[in-house]
Order: C-alpha cells, then sequence, then structure tokens
C-alpha cells in the first residue's frame, strides 16, 4: 500500500501538484517550470581546438608531476588538471577521456570534471568509429 502512495506522489509532482502532509488539499504548482540545459561536452581533436570551451578528448599520458598531468591525443597535447577529486590512479601509459573546459589563455590547459580510464578499449576501433560519427554529421 504504502508503495501504491509514493509512485501517485510521484506522478501528482510530475503533474505538478503538491502533496505536502501540511495541507489536506492539492496545491498547483506553477504550470511552467524553467530548467536550465546546459551545452554538452563536445569530441574534439586537440589539434583543432581554436576557442575554450566544454570538450571531451581520449588520449594517452605522457607526463605526470604532483597535481597536473600531460595527456597526448595523436594531433597534439595538453596539460590537465582535476577540478574535482576523482578515484583514479593517473600514472604515464593510461588511456584517458577526460571531460572538461579548455583553456587556451594563459597556457592551453584542460580543467577536468570527469575523467574515465580505458584501459580495455581498442584505440584504432575507437578512432575509425570516431571518423566516422565526424563525417556524418557534417
Amino acid at each position: 500500500m504504502h508503495y501504491m502512495w509514493r509512485n501517485l506522489a510521484r506522478i501528482r509532482l510530475k503533474e505538478g501538484v503538491n502533496m505536502s502532509n501540511n495541507d489536506s488539499s492539492f496545491q498547483d504548482f506553477p504550470s511552467e517550470r524553467k530548467y536550465i540545459r546546459k551545452k554538452p561536452y563536445c569530441e574534439i581533436n586537440l589539434s583543432e581546438l581554436s576557442k575554450p570551451g566544454k570538450y571531451r578528448i581520449v588520449g594517452t599520458v605522457t607526463n605526470v608531476t604532483n597535481d597536473t598531468f600531460t595527456i597526448n591525443d595523436g594531433s597534439d597535447q595538453i596539460e590537465a588538471i582535476f577540478t574535482v577529486p576523482q578515484n583514479l590512479e593517473v600514472k604515464e601509459g593510461i588511456l584517458l577521456r577526460l571531460f572538461g573546459f579548455m583553456e587556451l589563455e594563459p597556457k592551453k590547459q584542460i580543467k577536468v570534471s570527469i575523467a574515465q580510464e580505458l584501459g580495455d578499449i581498442d584505440v584504432d576501433t575507437y578512432s575509425q568509429i570516431k571518423e566516422l560519427e565526424q563525417s556524418l554529421t557534417k
């Protein structure tokens, strides 16, 4: 029975109805909800980078220091800095997908929000799929 009431509450919230315990009658929320749609992270080769923005890149770690590391995607390399603590050990030679904000000034770097290790991926197949996707979107 509790499960039914919980589902009814979800449905009512989606419809914009307040089901608070403080009031025995239903009150309508404003019918227009405002959502902010953020831009997605665009996949890019580092050699094609021309303006700052949110990007995702796939590359191999080439140099690791205390708080930064360098990643090479085959076309160019960039310095990366984690803005959020990651549960990931970064070491030279591993393949990573990075999501973050790329800056060009004062130096070329990416402030990484999300990092994924792609240890078991076939890089050649991934590159072919990426090229095919780019040719379809043009």
